[in-house]
């Protein structure tokens, strides 16, 4: 009872240690956070895939689908770098449909797209991992496999009966996987969380709307870790920024005293250049606000294209749909 009265009495005193000591503990709390999100916002899918037929088991549902030709290869649909729900400048490709496939390739290199993706860690997006095929014969295992992450291809061993395990990680955009009978596509599966469709469709089939499959997703956990992921992810980096801002404020403390001493130490008050009834500090200072005025006026131009208020007109475009 007494170390928790002393904790009390502590957390209660106003310190910087106390402070920075919570702000630590906020910042393990939210690691370990970020990090059971992101192991749960997966989706699992297995593949069995026989001589003459095909099926694929995925939130809970399984489909199947009957092959004229045993298949020999699995395709994955790849995932570009830039084809986001919600990409960096606003656009999206759920309702406004407002993504410039060619501007994002464009800026995809520079070193703030770069950044951006980075904070977001995009590129984790829609990503195949933790692929296992294991392949039976006469009831027997013959070979066991694992391949890397984001594998682009798969070969199917000649055997009756071949599993494919892999795992889909943060699933967002739409992906798929091709089945290949030799050199023709035997059956396409496609996952598609934005127009709700999960479909296993013979041949090369393209799926225009929710009823070529079946209502997808139907679980709900791995979408809700993808919003605590998130969540916590924008509450580390709100920690590190004002990590960044104590800093540069201690620094800033830390010239002044400095100034303050070589002052007394001189005889003579530091004072800067003046121009024009400014003095030193003051164009310091007019420095400082027309460089963030050029920062701000380069985002609005190259970032988002000299659309005002994004989030806004998109909520009101919505709307008016």
């Amino acid at each position: 009872m007494r170390g928790w009265r002393l904790a009390l009495a502590w957390l209660g005193r106003p310190s910087a240690w106390r402070t920075a000591a919570l702000a630590a503990l906020a910042f393990a709390a939210l690691l370990v956070t970020q990090a059971g999100a992101f192991r749960a916002a997966k989706l699992d899918v297995t593949l069995t895939l026989t001589r003459d037929a095909v099926g694929v088991v995925a939130d809970g549902t399984t489909l199947s689908l009957a092959l004229a030709q045993p298949p020999t290869e699995l395709r994955l649909t790849p995932q570009g770098a830039t084809p986001r729900e919600i990409q960096v400048d606003g656009s999206d490709s759920l309702n406004n449909f407002d993504q410039d496939p060619s501007w994002l390739a464009r800026v995809s290199g520079t070193p703030w797209y770069g950044f951006l993706a980075w904070m977001r860690d995009m590129s984790s997006y829609s990503r195949w991992e933790d692929a296992a095929i294991i392949a039976t014969r006469g009831g027997q295992v013959i070979s066991r496999q694992q391949t890397g992450d984001n594998p682009a291809r798969i070969t199917l061993p000649e055997a009756d009966s071949t599993v494919v395990r892999l795992t889909l990680r943060r699933p967002e955009a739409a992906t798929g996987i091709e089945v290949h009978c030799g050199a023709a596509t035997c059956a396409e599966i496609t996952l598609d969380r934005n127009n709700r469709v999960f479909a296993l469709l013979p041949g090369a089939t393209p799926v225009a709307d929710s009823s070529a499959g079946v209502f997808f997703p139907r679980q709900p956990w791995p979408f809700f870790a993808m919003v605590v992921y998130d969540l916590a992810t924008a509450g580390l980096w709100c920690l590190a920024l004002l990590a960044l801002a104590t800093a540069l404020t201690a620094a800033l403390a830390w010239l002044v005293r400095l100034a303050r001493m070589w002052r007394s130490v001189s005889r003579r008050r530091l004072r800067l250049p003046a121009l024009h009834g400014l003095d030193g500090w003051d164009l310091i200072a007019l420095a400082l606000t027309l460089g963030s005025l050029l920062w701000t006026a380069y985002i609005a131009r190259n970032v988002l294209l000299g659309y005002p208020h994004i989030l806004d007109a998109s909520a009101y475009y919505f709307q008016a749909r």
